[in-house]
Parts: C-alpha cells; sequence; structure tokens
C-alpha cells in the first residue's frame, strides 16, 4: 500500500496506466423513479434506468482490456497457488522420508521370505528352549509380517518393548518383574 497525498495524487494516476482506465470508464447510471399519479409517459415499472448516448469503442476496449488482465492475473495466481501447494507437499513427502528411514529395521527382511501368518503359538514354541527365546531376528521377521496371535501377546509383547531380553531365564524375567513392581510401588507412595 501507499499512503499519497492530496498534492501527489494527480502524479500518481498519470503514472499508473490501470488507473487510468477507471477515469475513462462511463460513470453509473442513475436510477430515477417515476410517479405513480397516472401519468402516459411511464410504464408499469416505478424506476427506470436513464439511457445513455451508446458508449464509445474506446472506452468499451478499454473495458475489455481490463477485464481480460483480471483473469489474466487471476489465472496466473491460481496456478501459482496450485503449484505452491504441491511444492510444498514434496517437500512435506522429503521431509517424512528423511526422518522416518531410520525406523525401518533392515536386519528384520534380508533374505528371508516374508511369512503372512506371523507369529503363532506353534511357532512361538518352537523358538523357546527351556523357556529361553532364542532366535530374537526371527521373533522380529514373524511379527513385522504377520503379526502377534491374540493369545500370545502378553508373552510376546514384553520382549518387543525392551521389557525383558532375548536369551533371558524364566527365573531372571521374574526377578526383573519384582524388582519393576518394587521400584513403582515405592515411586507411588513417594507420590501418595
Amino acid at each position: 500500500f501507499r499512503v499519497v497525498s492530496k498534492s501527489q495524487h494527480e502524479e500518481f494516476l498519470a503514472t499508473h496506466p490501470i488507473l487510468e482506465l477507471g477515469r475513462t470508464s462511463p460513470r453509473r447510471k442513475h436510477l430515477s423513479s417515476c410517479s405513480t399519479t397516472g401519468s402516459s409517459d411511464c410504464s408499469s415499472k416505478s424506476l427506470s434506468m436513464e439511457q445513455s448516448g451508446g458508449d464509445s469503442p474506446q472506452i468499451q476496449a478499454s473495458q475489455t482490456a481490463s477485464i481480460e488482465l483480471v483473469c489474466s492475473t487471476m489465472r496466473r495466481q491460481i496456478i501459482s497457488r496450485a503449484f505452491y501447494g504441491w511444492l510444498a507437499y514434496c517437500r512435506h513427502l522429503s521431509t517424512v522420508r528423511t526422518h522416518l528411514s531410520g525406523l525401518v529395521n533392515g536386519r528384520i527382511t534380508p533374505d528371508l521370505a516374508a511369512d503372512e501368518q506371523g507369529l503363532t503359538k506353534e511357532k512361538w514354541e518352537k523358538l523357546q528352549v527351556d523357556g529361553v527365546v532364542t532366535s530374537d531376528i526371527e521373533v522380529f521377521r514373524l511379527v513385522y509380517f504377520g503379526g502377534v496371535q491374540h493369545e500370545l501377546r502378553k508373552e510376546v509383547w514384553p520382549y518387543l518393548l525392551g521389557h525383558y531380553s532375548f536369551g533371558s531365564t524364566p527365573e531372571e524375567r521374574e526377578k526383573y518383574d519384582d524388582t519393576c513392581k518394587h521400584y513403582y510401588e515405592t515411586t507411588m507412595s513417594e507420590w501418595l
């Protein structure tokens, strides 16, 4: 925006050709009312438009030029907004790919086939020897491709969340659970 003083407004209007179009365009037609006293020159309408003597070709050309200018400006703005929206979307995807690439565990899928069945009760029992889970890579692979059977979730999720370490014995896990329970109860008693 530009503040124009009264003394400089003539110079400002002279430097902007788009503003010249507004000065050369015809004024609005005025509405005049008809009286309803029964004069014969009034129609049944109560308002009429004053008719001016026809627009000159120069005025019509300038109006057409100004409409074309507005349309081309709007077209450019619409295309620009669409492009910048698309560009922002692409940048967002690039950012997501960059920051989420660390979440993919490359060790899970090297040369092994996908198993859509996931981790079932039978496979879970085969992976344990005397209560010790032997192959963490196989557990991760099965869970990644097929999930965990509903009945096994209580046993498997402590491993997946890192609460239990793979290769721990049932006695070590029980001792660790007791330690965590004691720590939790101590913390809660301090807060209450």
